[in-house]
């Protein structure tokens, strides 16, 4: 008795219908064709169905499920983009070091600089589709865009550490 690989099977060529699936799998191992799918000792599969379990439903909070999954794509882009997203937050004044900060403070470093990575591949992409330059929005383009919320968090900060604010619109 062969376990077989299911991702070898469906590669190989032929029809597979319900009705014919059995027949035409033995067919196959008749054959030659499919090989047999590893299967580690018992001992290394509890191991493998622990370390499972860990990694799966570990992100938690208050008896929420944060998400933690990223789209499918290219692995070798994600590394790429992650490699060149480290040194494109060192600039002081850039929108791609803001973001990481931005984010940093609520997800931690390692999603928020998948986050500049994504936002590193979505400027790329539309300078090559529209042919313009780059032109870094600063780091102050968050609190541009909602000058209330930055000045109510502003605010906050200071009390905490103990000054008395008072906040009235410049001349």
């Amino acid at each position: 008795m062969i376990l077989a690989n299911a991702s070898h099977i469906k590669a190989v060529p032929g029809r597979k219908t319900d009705i014919n699936d059995a027949t035409w799998i033995a067919d196959l191992l008749a054959h030659g064709l499919i090989r047999p799918s590893f299967v580690p000792p018992t001992p290394i599969q509890e191991l493998r169905d622990l370390t499972r379990v860990r990694k799966q439903r570990s992100d938690e909070s208050a008896g929420k499920r944060r998400s933690t999954r990223l789209r499918h794509g290219a692995p070798w882009l994600k590394a790429t983009l992650v490699q060149i997203a480290w040194p494109a937050t060192r600039p002081k004044d850039s929108y791609f070091r803001a973001l990481f900060h931005r984010l940093k403070a609520r997800r931690g470093p390692k999603k928020a600089i998948v986050a500049v990575a994504a936002s590193i591949l979505t400027t790329v992409y539309h300078l090559l589709r529209d042919g313009t330059v780059h032109q870094d929005l600063g780091t102050g383009h968050f609190d541009t865009l909602n000058r209330d919320r930055a000045a109510k968090s502003l605010v906050k900060r200071l009390q905490a550490l103990g000054f008395a604010v008072e906040v009235r619109p410049a001349a």
